[in-house]
C-alpha cells in the first residue's frame, strides 16, 4: 500500500460521488475513497436562502433584465452560489494509482487540494 494522498473538492455531493465512481472504474479501490460533506443544507450558501438574507435595501439587486428582481426580497434569493462543500479524499495511494487519480480527477469540476 502506498502513502500519496489527494484532497478534491466539490460544490454536490452528486459531483463527488461521480468522481468516486470514475476513480473505481480506473481501478482504484473503493476503500481508498473517502467522502463527506463538510456543510450542510441548512449552511448559508450565498444567495440561496429559506427565507432571505436579511437584506433590508436594494443592495444593487435591481437588474432591469430581470423583471421583478428590483425587490429587496426577490433579490435575496438572486444568484445563489454554490461553495466547494464535498470533500473527496484518496489515501494510501502508490505511484502508479496517484497517478490514475489525479488524471481522472483532472477532468472533473472539484478543486484540488493536495497542495494545500
Amino acid at each position: 500500500m502506498g502513502s500519496a494522498t489527494i484532497k478534491q473538492s466539490f460544490a454536490t455531493l452528486e459531483q463527488a460521488n461521480t468522481a468516486v465512481q470514475a476513480l473505481t472504474e480506473a481501478g482504484i479501490a473503493k476503500d481508498a475513497l473517502r467522502i463527506w460533506a463538510r456543510e450542510d443544507e441548512a449552511g448559508p450558501v450565498s444567495g440561496n436562502f429559506a427565507v432571505g438574507n436579511g437584506a433590508t435595501t436594494d443592495s444593487g439587486f435591481n437588474d432591469p433584465a430581470r423583471p421583478g428582481y428590483g425587490t429587496t426580497y426577490q433579490g435575496n434569493f438572486d444568484r445563489p452560489v454554490a461553495r466547494g462543500t464535498v470533500l473527496l479524499l484518496a489515501a494510501g495511494l502508490d505511484e502508479g494509482q496517484e497517478r490514475i487519480a489525479r488524471d481522472v480527477l483532472s477532468g472533473m469540476d472539484g478543486t484540488d487540494l493536495s497542495a494545500s
